[in-house]
């Protein structure tokens, strides 16, 4: 086992602690990786985060406010991982089960789109059903998928344009979901929304 960082929870009272010794220096320590933090970093960006926090606490003088740490306040994996963390907490890349997508037919494509109109209901969900409507499918191999959205109605993770940093991400994942089931083997990468 190789050991990463402290466990979140232990982590930020070291942080807090060192924290309230800087008061008045030039300098601050750095913000621990906890709670999105944690979520949305690989174990090569936290024990980098943690390294700095020693390397910082260091310089400061302030080592002696670092505890040592047991193995119930430690952090250990069995190999660091390194890949960029994804909205479910995952890769979000997997080079062991990537493929080139090929475009799809044009009759593939429209078949495809049929399927998102005559299932829309069902897609969409009770949210999104009445004021959105798939439009067409767009890109070099058409991996797109334009979304008309009525002027003014509220998206459920919080804008049409951008994907937030917190759970309501995973809403629009969802969608993403039940969109690719529906029309596979087409696959979609990418759903801009238009409002009109």
């Amino acid at each position: 086992m190789e050991f990463v960082c402290p466990q979140p929870l232990f982590w930020n009272d070291i942080y807090e602690s060192l924290r309230k010794a800087s008061e008045g220096m030039a300098t601050s320590p750095p913000r621990p990786l906890i709670l999105m933090g944690w979520n949305y970093s690989n174990d090569f960006e936290k024990k980098e985060r943690w390294i700095k926090t020693l390397d910082w606490a260091h310089r400061a003088g302030l080592s002696h406010l670092i505890p040592t740490l047991t193995d119930e306040n430690g952090y250990f994996v069995d190999q660091i991982s390194t890949y960029a963390i994804g909205p479910m907490g995952g890769p979000m890349y997997l080079a062991w089960n990537y493929s080139t997508k090929t475009r799809p037919s044009e009759v593939g494509a429209i078949e495809s789109m049929h399927q998102l109109h005559d299932r829309w209901a069902e897609i969409a969900g009770d949210r999104l059903v009445f004021i959105s409507r798939p439009r067409c499918f767009s890109g070099r191999k058409l991996r797109r998928l334009i979304i008309d959205v009525d002027a003014g109605s509220d998206s459920p993770w919080g804008s049409w344009q951008s994907l937030p940093n917190d759970e309501r991400r995973r809403e629009f994942t969802r969608l993403r979901g039940r969109i690719n089931d529906a029309i596979s083997p087409h696959h979609v990468d990418h759903i801009d929304f238009f409002e009109i």
